[in-house]
């Protein structure tokens, strides 16, 4: 079972009150359609032929702030009023069906009003507010909760992977290799300081493990310049053929001794530590991966994650990781503590997580969450997944979309991918594309590339453009990637709410028929084996006394799957049927959008290390957590006053 370790700091301070967006924009367009109408009224006139397009009254928007949410977000309610009616738009039919860019204009606002009217007046939110929207019913602790901002900034949610000899994965080094040669008259092309440095401070090392290799750009240098190079450095080490990466070219170079053993397999991978802020670990891995020229599938790192502060161990082999100097200059991405590797990382290869966070503006008794802490360091926590699983919640829900994709109602699916959110900004080209589609079922605008490759609003909309009403074109053109996530979300789903269900009956007692892992898998995936497909093997009346809560698991719904052999896997069949579904279904949209394969969660686990203390700090910006980039650049933070507990 994977460790947990936790640092929690509490802080407390005032938010202060948001304004409402939407209320300001809603009024805004109002008085700009209104302006619209008597400029166009004022020109046109009446006329026989003319065509009322737009007969509803006008709205004004009121806002009503509620704090009833139950994690102390405050949630805006709108409700709308009947005002004093205006005279309706008129144009001319035949203007109307030719292209006219200022009537366009006016569709659109009109569909803009006409998806606020619907949105204020629609009962069922399609965005996240409350933990039971993901199935999340049930906790260890029965005292009474607590609220807090967790996302203040990004320092606030640092996750440190737990390697598998225990240690917690820091990034204390940003060695970069690469060096510049300095041309000169004559034949040499490199200082014999350089060269020097090269020998004595890179290569030399009395610790194996150390990375022995150095990188040069010699893209500003003559070819006469490059092969006066090789030859010079060639005579102490092993050189490689000069790569471009991006618009540099680079020569590597390693110790002869190294490149003996790399060749004989001994030290064929090269790994090194990756800290990111604000971005995926996929997303990181394909940032480098373009900047290298490379396919994202040459790193391979033992988890990906999805927190706002990461720092976790990536591999690659020797010859594909040419050029990883030139990637210090992404945006949010480190990289560094460089060393030779006798194996590729796989899914799996991790302890735990090590998790330092802080908690801001908190409101309740301090006594309260002082029971709360202990309950956790002695009993645990349901592992339920996250909000992060089912999608931002200014986003329809994951697990909605995933669910209608298995269901092979591509419409619907569409539908929730395109839907904007209530309080998101109407004024930019994708959303008011969206709300024209859901209303005509017409997409007119083309995208540029860059919109294309930044946003799936625009690929899908471009999609539908192509393909018309061949809808199930349109969605295959999604990535295949995002179309698994939106199952795997539905799946998520799933397991969040059996595992209520179970906690709510049988609370942490164990019942004939749960699941354990089998004794000495490890868990790690081999050629033959999906991720995370360990085996597992039932608890019953001989083995029973061995096992305790933490170690039952449950699968995610799915094919090729073991289900518990108690009441538990009816409860399964039972959700899935209500949703129209089967298990089969997972398997027969594979092409599309299922998951042939589940996997296996266990339900609750106890962190260990937990430890605690709450901070009192003046300034509501400071930062309360250090970075490994901060105790890399030695940055101390402003002291705060706390008391341990």
């Amino acid at each position: 079972m994977e460790e947990q370790e936790c640092e929690i700091v509490f802080v407390s301070n005032k938010s202060p009150k948001k304004e409402n967006i939407l209320e300001a924009l809603t009024k805004y367009k109002l008085k700009q359609q209104e302006q619209q109408q008597h400029t166009m009224e004022t020109k046109a006139g009446p006329s026989k032929g003319n065509v009322i397009l737009n007969d509803s009254p006008a709205l004004s928007v009121k806002g009503e702030v509620s704090n009833e949410t139950s994690k102390g977000r405050k949630g805006k309610k709108l409700s709308l009023e009947k005002q004093s009616s205006v005279k309706p738009l008129v144009t001319r039919k035949s203007q109307f069906t030719a292209i006219n860019v200022k009537q366009y204009k006016n569709k659109r606002n009109r569909l803009q009003m006409k998806h606020l009217q619907n949105a204020a007046k629609s009962e069922k939110k399609l965005y996240l507010e409350n933990d039971f929207e993901i199935g999340i019913t049930e906790y260890i602790s029965q005292g009474r909760g607590f609220s807090a901002d967790i996302y203040h900034s990004l320092s606030d949610f640092q996750v440190h992977e737990i390697s598998l000899d225990g240690s917690v994965v820091h990034l204390t080094k940003m060695n970069n290799p690469l060096i510049k040669p300095s041309p000169c008259k004559g034949e040499f092309v490199i200082t014999p300081e350089q060269l020097n440095s090269i020998d004595d401070t890179i290569l030399k090392t009395d610790d194996d493990e150390k990375i022995k290799t150095t990188e040069i750009d010699i893209t500003d240098i003559s070819e006469n310049q490059r092969d006066n190079l090789q030859k010079i450095l060639k005579e102490k080490f092993h050189v490689h053929e000069p790569v471009y990466v991006g618009k540099q070219l680079i020569l590597k170079i390693c110790n002869m001794q190294d490149e003996i053993r790399r060749q004989d397999g001994s030290l064929g991978y090269i790994q090194f530590t990756m800290f990111t802020e604000e971005i995926s670990t996929k997303t990181a891995i394909k940032k480098i991966a373009n900047r290298l020229r490379k396919s994202s599938d040459c790193f391979m790192t033992a988890e990906h994650k999805i927190g706002r502060s990461n720092c976790q161990l990536v591999t690659v082999k020797s010859e594909d990781s040419i050029g990883l100097c030139v990637t210090e200059s992404l945006k949010n991405i480190s990289i560094g503590n460089f060393s030779f590797a006798p194996k590729r990382l796989q899914r799996g290869d991790l302890k735990g997580n090590h998790f330092s966070i802080a908690l801001r503006k908190i409101i309740g008794d301090k006594g309260h969450i002082e029971a709360n802490l202990r309950s956790l360091k002695d009993n645990g926590f349901v592992n339920y997944y996250e909000n992060l699983h089912f999608g931002l919640l200014r986003d329809a829900p994951k697990h909605l979309i995933g669910k209608q994709l298995l269901l092979k109602k591509w419409q619907e699916a569409i539908d929730l991918i395109l839907q904007p959110h209530p309080e998101l900004k109407i004024t930019d080209q994708i959303t008011l594309a969206c709300i024209e589609y859901k209303f005509s079922r017409v997409v007119h605008l083309t995208f540029d590339e860059d919109t294309l490759k930044n946003s799936i609003k625009a690929q899908l909309l471009s999609n539908i453009k192509i393909h018309g009403e061949n809808l199930v074109k349109a969605v295959n053109a999604i990535p295949f990637g995002l179309r698994l996530s939106f199952v795997r979300a539905y799946q998520c789903f799933l397991w969040n709410t059996i595992v209520s269900k179970r906690i709510a009956k049988f609370g942490a007692k164990l019942i004939v028929g749960d699941l354990v892992y089998a004794p000495g898998d490890s868990g790690r995936r081999d050629n033959k084996r999906q991720h995370n497909q360990r085996e597992v093997i039932f608890i019953d009346q001989n083995n029973i006394h061995k096992y305790t809560i933490y170690d039952v698991v449950l699968p995610l719904p799915g094919c090729n799957i073991t289900y518990p052999a108690n009441e538990v896997a009816g409860w399964y069949k039972d959700l899935l049927l209500a949703d129209g579904l089967l298990e089969k279904d997972f398997n027969s949209g594979l092409r599309t959008s299922g998951i042939k394969n589940g996997a296996y969660r266990p339900v609750v686990l106890r962190p260990s290390n937990l430890e605690w203390k709450f901070v009192h700090y003046d300034n509501p910006g400071q930062k309360l957590i250090p970075s490994d980039l901060d105790r890399l650049h030695q940055i101390e933070l402003p002291s705060v006053s706390s008391q341990g507990l």
